[in-house]
């Protein structure tokens, strides 16, 4: 099956994806909803869930279910230096094509991981998305959006020409 990659800016969606990709770490303070919400919980109570709480495993994906079903994909450890590792983005990357295909979903939407609170380059996360997308054995996936970070160009994803590939990258 033949995936179609559309890369565009996040204010630009091409579809209603049926799951997010977020960047998260093994404590899951970078992916947490910037929102407050308020909590009818005892704050020792909470203090307590929170120092029991076990860290996620680098390279993992942590799903969270809703409308649209959100993956956390573990890339960080913020007690390393540096927090990322290209290692973990791409187990991070063979398990969210997994569990979208386990999930029969069609189309997912997901940032350059290791670049949104990291330092990996667009161009080599597009090699390894390549690299992901031809070893996965997908039948349900049809469709990644791949959220562009400002600045990037057409040529920071020339690994992926070989795929159903829609560029808009106009600011």
């Amino acid at each position: 099956m033949s995936v179609k990659i559309i890369i565009c800016r996040e204010s630009e969606p091409p579809f209603a994806p049926d799951a997010v990709v977020v960047e998260d770490d093994t404590q899951r303070v970078l992916g947490a909803d910037p929102v407050a919400r308020e909590r009818y919980e005892d704050v020792g109570r909470a203090l307590e869930r929170a120092e029991a709480a076990e860290p996620e495993e680098p390279g993992s994906i942590l799903v969270r279910e809703g409308a649209p079903v959100t993956f956390h994909a573990i890339v960080h450890d913020l007690e390393s230096e540096p927090s990322w590792s290209e290692a973990w983005v791409v187990d991070a990357l063979y398990r969210v094509l997994g569990e979208a295909d386990r999930r029969q979903l069609s189309a997912i939407a997901m940032p350059i991981l290791g670049a949104v609170h990291g330092s990996l380059e667009t161009r080599r996360f597009a090699q390894l998305l390549r690299s992901a997308l031809c070893e996965a054995r997908l039948e349900q996936l049809e469709k990644v959006w791949l959220v562009a970070p400002a600045g990037s160009e057409a040529g920071d994803f020339e690994a992926l020409r070989e795929f159903d590939l829609e560029l808009r990258l106009q600011d």
